[in-house]
């Protein structure tokens, strides 16, 4: 592992410059409509005993669909491994997802808690979802049903697709690991709130809890760490940072049980093209050995989550068909 860091270390100094290239060509071979990356330029800000968090430097637009060119080659073509696992089911056609997230601050020599099992910030992150889902193929927005209650179901799945291939797969989880943690949990516990407004929208507050994913420590025993892609792995490891083998944790890719809350509304692209679902939320482990820590830490993203959400406003054309603009409801 530390031969591995070393290597992180000399891609570090060109992982940005490389990284903002990454995000441009995406953009425009991502026709997106008016997603912005002001969440990832400002950030979301939180701080953790000594650790505060880092935000990757573009968001990251994904096309999640088992034949679209863009899902197939774009990221190395991980939209289309995750449509495999969580989406291949036709109630969910093509979509697209725009991320823009935090997790742990990687140290200079490029370890980070976000592969730490010992941190409060394993597996971590918190950030920002749009999801657009075209109006020729979908019939609601992703993450709502069509009485107008938030499809747990969906959000689930992409939560799963996030950590077990978008980030952790990438990082260089090997594939096996990430599939075993993709089936819905049996003991899930989820909870919808009533609509708060928050920088002028009004939003759904969801609670979700007991959620299995994969995680990224190696712990330098049997299965490694893969390369997923040439070019992506580096960047990612360097992103969300690396971590050596911990004495007495001597299993690798083990499930984290996850919480997340977030906040979520949905509206319409300004031409009518597709449903547009807007999601910001944050998670802790539920496996941490100071559960009254980790709640706190949870409540902390929120309150930075709530912050952003006050100083940049989702996109919304009031215009159309939403139920994020007062009044709506």
């Amino acid at each position: 592992m530390r031969g591995r860091g070393r290597a992180l270390r000399r891609a570090g100094g060109i992982s940005l410059a490389l990284l903002a290239a990454m995000a441009v060509a995406a953009c425009r071979r991502f026709p997106e409509g008016d997603w912005s990356l002001a969440y990832a330029r400002k950030g979301f800000c939180v701080r953790s005993a000594s650790v505060s968090s880092a935000s990757f430097p573009a968001g990251i637009p994904i096309t999640v669909d088992d034949k679209a060119w863009e899902a197939v080659h774009g990221i190395g073509g991980i939209g289309r491994t995750a449509d495999a696992a969580l989406f291949a089911d036709p109630r969910y056609p093509l979509f697209k997802v725009l991320i823009a997230f935090s997790c742990a601050r990687p140290t200079l020599f490029g370890h980070g808690e976000y592969a730490d099992p010992r941190s409060i910030w394993y597996n971590v992150f918190l950030g920002f979802y749009q999801i657009d889902a075209p109006s020729d193929r979908w019939q609601r927005p992703f993450g709502y049903n069509p009485d107008g209650t938030v499809a747990f179901e969906d959000i689930v799945r992409l939560g799963k697709a996030d950590w077990n291939y978008f980030s952790n797969h990438v990082y260089g989880v090997p594939l096996r690991y990430s599939q075993m943690n993709d089936a819905l949990d049996p003991d899930m516990v989820t909870s919808q709130g009533q609509p708060v407004q928050i920088g002028g929208f009004l939003w759904d507050p969801i609670d979700i809890q007991n959620v299995r994913t994969v995680s990224t420590y190696w712990s330098g025993q049997g299965d490694s760490l893969e390369t997923f892609n040439p070019l992506l792995t580096p960047f990612w490891r360097t992103s969300f940072g690396v971590n050596d083998p911990v004495p007495g944790y001597t299993e690798s890719f083990f499930s984290t049980r996850m919480h997340a809350r977030a906040y979520v509304c949905h509206s319409e692209t300004s031409d009518g093209d597709a449903f547009r679902t807007f999601a910001f939320g944050g998670t802790v482990r539920q496996d941490f050995p100071s559960q009254a820590e980790s709640e706190q830490f949870l409540d902390k993203q929120m309150e930075a989550i709530r912050t952003i959400m006050e100083l940049i406003p989702p996109g919304v054309d009031c215009s159309r068909p939403n139920n994020c603009c007062p009044g709506s409801r």
